[in-house]
């Protein structure tokens, strides 16, 4: 199994002992390849519960940068929680953008640069 694109989104948790702060120091656990992965966190700044797709924006206080550092993967379509939630595997940051200093979140672009 999980060997195909699956049909619905795949959802992956990053615990709170993920959490890292920009510039802070992961663990790269010995005999383990690191593999980052640059995101967009959308911070949600209030509570909400079956929100429609049409008022989803309301409900995002910002926009930061997340690394989500995991280590390799049997199946790229199902990620095993072991891979992804080991301490520090997730640095934010530095900053929060405001949701309204983005006009449209869609069309931002995230690079990742390792080793310069």
């Amino acid at each position: 199994p999980y060997q195909k694109p699956p049909v619905k989104p795949v959802l992956f948790i990053k615990t709170p002992n993920t959490r890292n702060s920009h510039d802070g120091v992961v663990l790269h656990p010995q005999g383990e390849r690191l593999q980052p992965g640059p995101a967009l966190g959308v911070v949600i700044g209030k509570s909400a519960s079956r929100v429609s797709v049409e008022d989803a924006l309301e409900h995002v206080a910002g926009y930061t940068i997340v690394n989500e550092f995991s280590l390799p993967e049997d199946s790229y379509y199902r990620p095993a929680v072991k891979a992804k939630c080991r301490d520090g595997f997730c640095a934010l940051g530095p900053e929060l953008v405001a949701r309204d200093q983005i006009a449209n979140p869609h069309q931002l672009a995230v690079k990742l640069f390792v080793n310069g």
